[in-house]
């Protein structure tokens, strides 16, 4: 059951529904549209909630013109080629791997004599004398 229409509750119908007597609740709208006939005050509070809708109302978007869709596209940031990055990146790969190769071939040169000076032929050396010695005795 709907509450009495008075002019208290039109302004709350007015204020959440807005100026338009289509929006309201269809329970409450034709005892509101008799109360807008009769009460001269209860029109001007329609008036300016039809004015506060007309002004939050949004216009429908406007479609660019040429002019303007010209100048957003020359405006729009350039693509840039990303061959610019691949060669600048071999600008410094290549000088970092003759580095590198440099750097392992003399580190290979200094650890070499190292390897060479301790090659393990004395031990072989001693256990073929140790060898002959024991043949020596074992035989009659």
């Amino acid at each position: 059951m709907s509450p009495a229409m008075n002019r208290e509750r039109l302004q709350a119908l007015a204020a959440a529904y807005g100026g338009d007597p289509a929006r309201w609740p269809a329970a409450e709208r034709d005892a509101a549209l008799r109360l807008l006939e009769t009460c001269p005050d209860a029109g001007e509070l329609l008036h300016a909630e039809h004015t506060l809708d007309m002004q939050l109302a949004l216009p429908e978007p406007a479609a660019p013109t040429p002019a303007l869709r010209a100048a957003l596209l020359r405006s729009a940031p350039v693509a840039r080629d990303a061959g610019w990055r691949e060669a600048w990146s071999w600008r410094f790969a290549l000088p970092a791997l003759a580095v590198s190769l440099t750097l392992g071939i003399g580190l290979g040169f200094a650890v070499a004599p190292a390897a060479q000076a301790d090659d393990g032929d004395e031990d072989v050396l001693a256990l073929a004398q140790l060898d002959d010695d024991y043949t020596e005795f074992t035989q009659p």
